[in-house]
């Protein structure tokens, strides 16, 4: 596993993410606000990808969620900017049920899993994908029953999701952004060595 690009919103106030950002189609932005991710019950979703790199189709996102009671954050992948397509995880503090996986597929909808899960404020949550399986970590632990198996979507970007309930003004925020694929990196300073006797 590789990190391939990061984002702690550590900067000032603005009413999206910024360059390195592109709002998904009719979807609103995600504003920053006291150095995170923050967005109040909006009338609709928001969701932005992170575009400033290419993203492999297996890959991963993830952030350090607070929710209000029915704000719900979530981190993205393989969410595309020009059409309402995604895969993201969904966290809120509804007393059931307050945890799903869920796709989007043009604007269509469909849970693909959805349980009752505990959390505190803060906790990091990822969102994984490599090849049709979608797993969910808190804090590093997968959380069980919240993971799913699906091929609609193939492609797309890392990023963040937020599903607009019309609950009332709750505010969620992300912070310390991460995203990344599942390459092997070689750590600095190590060199592979060759056999040269196998490549005579």
């Amino acid at each position: 596993m590789s990190t391939l690009a990061t984002d702690p919103f550590t900067r000032g106030n603005a009413a999206n993410l910024g360059a390195n950002w592109t709002i998904q189609t009719t979807k609103i932005a995600i504003p920053i606000v006291s150095n995170a991710a923050s967005l109040t019950e909006p009338v609709n979703d928001g969701a932005e990808a992170y575009t400033a790199i290419a993203w492999p189709n297996d890959q991963y996102s993830q952030a350090n969620l607070t929710s209000g009671s029915q704000g719900s954050p979530g981190v993205a992948v393989r969410l595309q900017t020009g059409a309402n397509t995604v895969y993201w995880v969904s966290i809120d503090h509804e007393a059931t049920l307050n945890a799903a996986v869920l796709k989007f597929v043009t604007g269509s909808a469909t849970a693909l899993s959805n349980i009752t899960n505990a959390y505190t404020d803060g906790d990091l949550f990822r969102l994984e994908v490599q090849g049709s399986t979608l797993v969910v970590k808190q804090n590093g632990t997968t959380v069980g029953g919240l993971g799913a198996s699906d091929s609609a979507i193939t492609s797309g970007n890392a990023g963040l999701y937020y599903n607009a309930a019309g609950a009332g003004a709750t505010t969620s925020t992300w912070d310390y952004w991460e995203g990344g694929d599942f390459g092997v990196a070689i750590p600095p300073g190590d060199i592979l060595l060759f056999d040269t006797a196998l490549m005579r």
